[in-house]
């Protein structure tokens, strides 16, 4: 009984990380993502910036 319990308890601990760990990666890339647009939206004012 206590080592099915265990198993139990071990198996939704892997499942919740790996559902976190999705969840993180999805909140990085979308980060990532964001801050790439800012930078070429940065990039193209300069350049505008130094056509004028």
């Amino acid at each position: 009984m206590a080592l099915e319990c265990s198993r139990y308890f071990l198996t939704s601990l892997m499942l919740s990380l790996r559902q976190d760990s999705g969840k993180l990666k999805k909140e990085f890339t979308r980060f990532a993502f964001e801050n790439m647009e800012e930078q070429v939206m940065e990039a193209e004012a300069a350049e505008m910036e130094a056509e004028d």
